[in-house]
């Protein structure tokens, strides 16, 4: 049977709709945290971050089917083959509705033994248990209809996962905003998480009836297609849950050490230098395709290269000013005893994420020929590293051992590289390495000592004086790392990429505004 096709966009394309979406949420973030800390409280706020990590850890019942259904599905509808796609969609959308279902459960009959675990106060320990239990479902209605909110991403329509992401934002948050308005606190707004959930489950299940009009939406389970899924998803599944380990760990280690608020003191900046490293990290998840394409040894070497001094660069750019503002930030942004509380963390974690950018390419370039055990690994070298030292530093020093554990960490991003250089694209001298590596780093630094002394002796009083400082500094800091390689690079300057990569980036966007007006037309 043929299935109808839907034109995929261009590389630029989706990683331009991938930044944006970042940048959306960066924006939602920025506005609403405050917001949140204000009508909720900071212990109520710090509960509500909580919550979430514990449903983030329930993510590890997706078993990295997600992953597996997005290839297989991308790989037979290049094929014309509608039989492979219900095949697969019909196996994933059988075991995550067993999976939900036993979550939701699990997570309902075992909440009083989750939340005897963290240091709630006895006043809020029945509110915690009955929110546990609604954040389960909310969990489980995601889990469900998960198989379908793939279908877009495997059909390379990018434009449509965002515009879906971006539509649920703003449904959510403008009930976020008039509940607490009109007096409501953190149950309502979980409830109201839970409707904004259904509703955007929905849209995907008519979302992808559209892409593909003789898709099945039924459970439809078949041994080859468990296997055909399974098969594929072991490496994503371990990943997963490494992954799950080390960005949620030290906020629930906080919350059973110290408190709730202590967890609110820590997601604020976390939260923030995340967003930062995500949009650094949505442009480089294109290059996963490019990996997988190239034949050319010579290619991918000279991909990789130039794409870890670009990606490591924005990282810089970002973080170098960051690092030093952020107590300013949040003294203007949430309130000073807020700065007082989390200032320094949000410093500690801002200066891990410098080098962050340069992480990006290695795992793509492991997806992409095809060795995601080699991401695996370092995902479990990474997560016990963080958990360990999270149990020893967080009894010892609090809030700030949370922030200590991100330095600790990237050693073994730095490990990657190289193992990513010599082993996987087999070069034998780390010269150019070097160059593309280590001189942003040390240009980064050397920008980051300017930066202090010159906020030491200039106060920043309003905002007015933050984005001007801001400014100033990114400009100062991507002279100095941008100056090094031109200096050193010459005609075959990096810097001349980065202008080729911006008129891409400029030309997508002109030609997304082209194409809808036709739509339009038509």
């Amino acid at each position: 049977m043929q299935i109808t096709t839907s034109k995929p966009q261009s590389l630029i394309g989706s990683a331009t709709w991938n930044i944006f979406f970042t940048i959306w949420t960066t924006g939602v973030t920025f506005f609403l945290t405050p917001f949140l800390i204000a009508s909720l409280g900071t212990n109520h706020y710090g509960l509500f971050v909580l919550l979430m990590s514990i449903g983030g850890f329930m993510v590890v019942m997706e078993l990295g089917l997600g992953e597996a259904t997005l290839r297989y599905v991308a790989y037979y509808y290049s094929r014309n083959n509608l039989e492979g796609i219900n095949r697969v969609v019909g196996a994933t959308f059988t075991v995550y509705l067993l999976t939900g279902l036993c979550g939701w459960a699990l997570v309902f009959f075992g909440s009083k033994w989750v939340i005897g675990f963290f240091a709630i106060s006895q006043a809020d320990k029945e509110l915690s248990i009955n929110l546990l239990r609604l954040t389960g479902i909310n969990v489980g209605i995601s889990f469900i209809f998960g198989a379908f909110s793939t279908i877009p991403q495997a059909l390379q329509r990018y434009d449509i996962k965002t515009k879906i992401a971006i539509a649920q934002s703003v449904f959510q948050v403008s009930g976020i905003v008039v509940l607490l308005l009109s007096g409501f606190g953190i149950y309502e707004l979980v409830i109201w998480i839970i409707i904004t959930s259904l509703f955007i489950q929905a849209v995907h299940v008519i979302v992808a009836k559209r892409l593909i009009p003789n898709i099945r939406l039924r459970p439809s389970p078949s041994k080859e297609g468990l296997k055909e899924v399974f098969g594929y998803s072991i490496f994503a599944f371990i990943t997963n849950i490494l992954g799950i380990i080390w960005g949620h760990a030290d906020r629930l280690l906080l919350g059973s050490f110290i408190g709730p608020a202590a967890v609110g003191y820590l997601a604020v900046p976390q939260q923030l230098s995340f967003r930062g490293t995500g949009a650094v990290a949505s442009a480089g998840a294109a290059l996963f395709p490019k990996f997988s394409a190239s034949e050319d040894r010579q290619h991918r070497q000279r991909l990789f290269l130039d794409s870890t001094w670009l990606l490591l660069c924005a990282t810089v750019i970002i973080f170098v000013p960051l690092t030093v503002l952020f107590p300013d930030f949040l003294r203007l942004w949430i309130n000073p005893e807020f700065a007082r509380q989390s200032a320094w963390v949000g410093q500690v974690i801002a200066f891990s994420c410098i080098v962050r950018g340069a992480f990006v390419p290695y795992a793509e370039l492991f997806k992409g020929l095809g060795k995601p055990q080699y991401l695996t690994i370092l995902f479990f070298a990474t997560s016990m590293t963080g958990l360990s030292l999270n149990l020893i530093l967080i009894p010892k020093f609090g809030l700030a051992g949370a922030g200590y554990c991100y330095l600790a960490t990237i050693s073994w991003g730095f490990l990657a590289i190289i193992f990513a250089w010599k082993r996987v694209l087999c070069m034998d001298t780390l010269r150019s390495l070097i160059r593309g590596v280590v001189l942003p780093i040390v240009m980064g630094l050397l920008a980051l000592f300017i930066i202090a002394i010159i906020r030491f002796k200039l106060p920043v009083l309003n905002w007015s004086g933050f984005i001007t400082f801001c400014l100033l500094s990114v400009i100062g800091t991507a002279s100095l790392v941008f100056g090094i390689e031109l200096i050193i690079g010459g005609k075959d300057s990096r810097v001349t990429m980065l202008l080729t990569y911006i008129k891409g980036f400029l030309f997508s966007l002109r030609f997304f505004k082209l194409y809808h007006r036709k739509d339009k037309i038509r």
